[in-house]
């Protein structure tokens, strides 16, 4: 079973992941991403009207397989 690494990114601050998590396939690692990134962006409420969040993840030693992205932003009228 693949072990995959998801670092994350929101801006200024990052995350490497040192740790990784052990998964079937890309395709579940795609689902632990979005589910993790919806829930990052719910625990990190935007200081200003935008905030961007990027889970990128890869294979130890391997370069980046996918990214996912969310983007937050509030438009005031």
């Amino acid at each position: 079973m693949p072990r995959y690494y998801f670092d994350y990114e929101d801006g200024p601050g990052e995350v490497h992941d040192d740790e990784g998590v052990d998964l079937a396939n890309l395709e579940q690692a795609r689902k632990e991403a979005m589910s993790a990134i919806y829930g990052l962006a719910k625990e990190k409420t935007p200081a200003g009207d935008r905030r961007d969040f990027r889970l990128a993840i890869r294979e130890e030693g391997g370069p980046v397989l996918m990214v996912v992205s969310l983007s937050l932003s509030v438009e005031r009228r």
